[in-house]
């Protein structure tokens, strides 16, 4: 493959999948808007910091427990289409028999922690683990189809868990009481059918291979390497939920968590980018790539500043209107929050392109510094400012990982700090393209 041709497949492909994973999050974060929205109005503040200290351990637990595995199979399965079988089976092996075990040591620890939430009982310890468990094989799924370049089923498996969550929620809310215990029951449920979804999606793609030792230990030589960067970027906007939820009432953490679902929003794009830039760039050649990730990420930089400026406006009114005024208090930290956007997106986009081109272990310096500032801060901070102190520990977090990562990569692949600042160009890019899709929007309703 020419230099040329390097660098058109990665355009093509980052061009393909960078739109179709921002659409599947929005519709997918939609209906899990919808869940929060439901979880908010009836649960109550000290009932959403519930499910979202329960939700988001599983999360974790599932993340950390990987040992970076999913990572490992995208990067793996574009550049080794011949051995996807022997792939598939590694993936899904590692996927639920470390979740399985390492998930179920971590549970088992939180049962017996002196300081853990009065809320935590053997029912939601159950359910904690067996969310670890589903969100690793679903992990799994999304790593092998990302790997395929498989973005449309990416699309549509990712929107079934939280649509379905949305739906299992209303379903009950209508028949009877709506408990913590069963909305975390429900998110279980959703977040399994969507494995088995993404299972059946792989198995349509390879013939599982025979288990083979040097496919799993390749597997997991580079997912350690690059289970820092993973983990550090997941976990840093999620620990923090964690952390509260030991230093802080249910309620608080409720007020937190939906200034945090709230401001998600902002990080769809760059995280569409980050996860398409991985498999894209692996396929294409190093030397490519430099002024076409710069143009990426400063292009991504100015949708995600344009989002900022909305949410800033609109958020005030809306936050309390839609969920109710007993979450008034997560306006601030949700205004807080979203200038964290700025330095994820940075940390996303060139910690994904350092991982793509095989540098897994220099791709986890953002993520980790982010990682560490985060936690420092928030037991700094949280504990006399509450929900605000959580917000001003992530944004912070952010915005070190984001230099972080840019450092890093500058220096693989050295350029002028001015090209990190957006440019009249890249506005008249963007608009150019906007105005190219409306035609297309029209002709598409006019068909009959």
């Amino acid at each position: 493959m020419s230099v040329a041709e390097g660098s058109d497949t990665t355009r093509s492909a980052l061009a393909k999948g960078a739109p179709t994973l921002f659409i599947s999050q929005v519709i997918g974060n939609i209906g899990f808007f919808v869940a929060v929205l439901i979880l908010a109005r009836g649960l109550g503040p000290s009932g959403r910091g519930v499910v979202a200290f329960c939700t988001v351990f599983a999360l974790i637990a599932a993340e950390v427990t990987n040992l970076g595995v999913p990572t490992a199979t995208t990067y793996a399965v574009a550049r080794d289409e011949p051995s996807r079988g022997q792939l598939l089976t590694a993936c899904y092996t590692f996927g639920f028999a470390l979740s399985a075990a390492l998930a179920g040591i971590a549970v088992l620890v939180l049962s017996v922690v002196p300081a853990r939430p009065s809320f935590i009982d053997p029912k939601l310890l159950l359910l904690v683990w067996a969310g670890a468990i589903t969100s690793a094989v679903l992990e799994s799924g999304y790593g092998f189809l990302m790997g395929c370049q498989r973005f449309n089923q990416t699309f549509i498996f990712g929107s079934v868990a939280p649509w379905l969550y949305a739906t299992l929620l209303l379903a009950q809310r209508s028949i009877g009481e709506l408990t913590a215990v069963r909305a975390v029951l429900f998110w279980v449920v959703a977040r399994g059918v969507a494995a088995l979804l993404m299972f059946g999606a792989s198995l349509r793609l390879a013939r599982p291979g025979l288990p083979n030792v040097s496919t799993a230990i390749r597997l997991l030589s580079f997912g350690l390497r690059a289970w820092p960067s993973s983990v550090g970027r997941f976990v840093n906007f999620r620990v923090d939920q964690i952390i509260m939820g030991f230093l802080a009432a249910e309620a608080a953490l409720g007020i937190y968590a939906v200034a945090v679902n709230v401001s998600e929003i902002l990080l769809y794009l760059p995280s569409a980018v980050a996860s398409a830039l991985i498999p894209s760039v692996a396929m294409g050649l190093p030397r490519t790539h430099t002024a076409e990730i710069l143009t990426n990420f400063r292009k991504t930089l100015c949708l995600t500043l344009l989002a900022l400026g909305g949410s800033l406006l609109f958020s005030p009114v809306l936050i309390p209107l839609v969920f109710g005024s007993a979450f008034q208090g997560s306006v601030l930290p949700f205004v807080i929050l979203s200038f964290g956007s700025v330095g994820y997106t940075m940390s996303a986009i060139f910690s994904s392109t350092t991982l793509g081109l095989g540098s897994p272990v220099r791709s986890a310096a953002g993520p980790l510094v982010a990682l560490v500032v985060g936690v420092i801060l928030d037991f700094a901070l949280i504990p006399p400012a509450g929900a605000n102190g959580a917000a001003l520990a992530t944004t912070a977090a952010f915005l070190a990982g984001g230099v972080a990562a840019a450092a890093v990569f500058r220096r693989l692949h050295p350029f002028e700090l001015r090209q990190l600042v957006p440019t009249a160009r890249d506005v008249r890019d963007l608009a150019s393209a906007a105005r190219s899709r409306l035609p297309r929007l029209r002709r598409t309703r006019s068909q009959p």
